[in-house]
């Protein structure tokens, strides 16, 4: 029996996203913020000295990095799975993995989308350039978009790397809610179905049902799972809708 949360709007599976239903799903718009590159997980704030596997170091990321082939796979199961949009974060190495394979997969790809941060971590070693920026990247399905779902798109956000409303941080790399709203609002209309196969703390799924769209997704780690289904249960407030297709 596959493992899950829901509620309103949404459901949440426990597993890697290829063993859960997620993987049959399907909607208007893969949304998803998968792991970053090995690289980026070893430069994490402070440099070389981050152990991943968690037993040294002061920075250690608590999660496997996204490789070549997982990049690749993930994006063509987003080309069958998405109607319209796929957008993923990574950084600049894993956003060349994820945009080749959405190229591959006969999807139109553009430039790297920017969301440069107003208070970047800085890099502790003191031994290069903090990081303030990540990458988007942006694709969808081939052809002419119908009236309703055109329109100009940013090409870079820009704000606080946490929610300006609150200090919780649930877990490590998770997105503010406003950008994650902003993403469902560009890339979505009210009523479609907004997919996520790495969930993480559940700011996608939540981001989603306030803009009043409907959201599933999955998560491989069971205390993320468990953290974003209680966050996600503790109720939320939709967004004003003032007559607008999105």
């Amino acid at each position: 029996m596959v493992t899950k949360a829901e509620g309103p709007g949404w459901v949440l599976y426990l597993g890697r996203w290829q063993d859960t239903p997620l993987a049959d799903a399907r909607g208007a718009t893969v949304l998803t913020d998968p792991p970053y590159t090995r690289r980026n997980i070893l430069g994490y704030r402070s440099g070389s000295d981050v152990d991943l596997s968690g037993k040294k170091g002061q920075w250690s990321i608590p999660y496997a990095e996204i490789g070549e082939d997982d990049a690749r796979e993930l994006s063509q199961w987003a080309a069958s799975a998405a109607a319209w949009w796929y957008v993923a974060f990574n950084d600049h190495i894993g956003w060349h993995w994820l945009e080749q394979g959405a190229t591959d997969a006969g999807l139109l790809t553009f430039a790297p989308v920017i969301w440069s941060k107003t208070n970047p971590p800085p890099r502790l070693r003191g031994d290069g350039p903090g990081s303030a920026c990540e990458h988007l990247m942006v694709s969808r399905q081939r052809g002419q978009l119908p009236a309703a779902r055109s329109g100009h798109r940013p090409g870079h956000y820009h704000g606080p790397g946490q929610n300006t409303q609150s200090s919780d941080k649930i877990v490590i790399g998770q997105k503010p809610l406003w950008l994650m709203q902003a993403l469902v609002r560009d890339y979505s209309q009210r009523g479609d179905v907004i997919l996520e196969p790495y969930a993480g703390s559940g700011t996608t799924l939540l981001a989603a049902v306030t803009e009043g769209r409907e959201a599933i997704g999955a998560e491989a780690d069971p205390d993320r799972f468990e953290k974003a289904a209680v966050r996600l249960s503790c109720g939320f407030t939709k967004s004003f809708d003032f007559g607008g297709a999105a």
